[in-house]
């Protein structure tokens, strides 16, 4: 089964990369997907593992948007304690 799964890695791998634009972030995602679907230890179509590598990519993407969106409050409420002058 490891075999038959790891011989659509490289496809994985362009697939999680098209979708992040970020090469260890896919990964990372691909990783993922291999040790949930290795997991259920059940019958996979390469249609399943694509569904599952981009699940796996859109919460990663969603994750990352969810930390920008903190750290740019974060900062914005910094610059607003240290120059309260400058937001009126």
């Amino acid at each position: 089964m490891k075999a038959e799964l790891y011989s659509h890695a490289g496809f994985l791998r362009q697939l999680a990369r098209a979708l992040l634009r970020d090469v260890h972030a896919a990964d990372d995602v691909v990783h993922d997907a291999f040790a949930e679907i290795l997991a259920r230890r059940g019958r996979f179509s390469r249609a399943y593992l694509a569904a599952t590598v981009r699940h796996k990519a859109l919460k990663w993407l969603r994750s990352r948007r969810r930390v920008a969106a903190r750290e740019a409050r974060a900062a914005l409420a910094r610059m607003q304690r240290e120059c309260p002058h400058a937001f009126g």
